[in-house]
């Protein structure tokens, strides 16, 4: 009886969505975590930006970018400036 429970929790739409929201969660850390180690300290709109995706394969596809780019606006592809952690930027 309870193992039924629990597979029908499992199941459901509002259990799945927590789950959706926890993968984007950790996708968006790792992001953020690897991004500043290779890109710098993003800027609040970059921050903003990432936590807008709720794609998780658009996340999934920007941790791979991640390693082919230098800057935060290249990753995500948008215009802007962006300072290279020591002050200098990136080419």
């Amino acid at each position: 009886m309870l193992f039924q429970a629990v597979l029908n929790m499992r199941e459901s739409v509002t259990y799945q969505a927590i789950l959706k929201e926890g993968r984007l969660e950790e996708v968006r850390n790792v992001l953020l975590l690897q991004g500043r180690d290779q890109l710098g300290v993003p800027s609040a709109k970059i921050i903003a930006l990432l936590f807008a995706e709720t794609d998780l394969g658009r996340l999934e596809a920007l941790a791979i970018r991640l390693l082919h780019v230098k800057t935060w606006e290249k990753l995500l592809g948008v215009n802007g400036t962006a300072r290279h952690p020591r002050g200098r930027r990136k080419a």
